[in-house]
């Protein structure tokens, strides 16, 4: 695929008070992207698409919604899904994260990524490499039925991959309840 536009961030003005990116337990995220990552370093997250985490005056610092990112991982780049649960009597929302066993090596090639899953049901999770299937583990945080946090001030989603060495050619976000 043709690369569209390179951004350094995509931003969606009314997505603070759009319930198509606000969710809850028994929501189903899906969320697709093609993506060239021309290098990763071990543990380094490159954000596709993400909701929060603003670092913006005024937002908390853990304003983490949702986040579709490549993870590396031993020399590759692995799908990575992430988010923030809400806080509980007496115990505070964490981060659950969400890699997968596969992953692709960096370099020209452009890569097809895709993650679905249905908050509140952790098994539910289910992630596609150029059109194969890939299992992975919660490695951070552990699975969890807590909802997600919905900072509904939020509205910038952030693109690591959109500069000059990394791009993303194209994105495609979807909820079902």
């Amino acid at each position: 695929p043709a690369p569209v536009r390179r951004l350094p961030a995509l931003r969606h003005p009314g997505a603070a008070n759009d319930p198509a990116y606000q969710f809850t337990n028994g929501d189903t995220i899906t969320l697709e992207a093609w993506v060239r990552c021309d290098q990763i370093s071990g543990g380094q997250n490159q954000y596709i698409i993400g909701k929060g985490r603003t670092h913006r005056e005024g937002f908390a610092k853990d304003n983490q919604n949702w986040a579709l990112r490549l993870r590396g991982d031993d020399g590759r780049a692995k799908l990575s899904f992430l988010f923030r649960s809400e806080d509980e009597q007496g115990k505070p929302g964490e981060y659950h994260r969400w890699t997968s066993q596969r992953g692709f090596g960096p370099g020209k090639r452009w890569h097809h990524l895709a993650v679905t899953y249905r908050f509140g049901e952790p098994k539910s999770l289910r992630a596609w490499l150029d059109g194969k299937a890939t299992g992975g583990k919660w490695d951070l945080g552990g699975a969890t039925k807590r909802p997600p946090v919905t900072d509904e001030r939020s509205e910038e989603h952030t693109s690591e991959l959109q500069s000059r060495r990394k791009l993303v050619c194209r994105l495609l976000l979807e909820k079902n309840k």
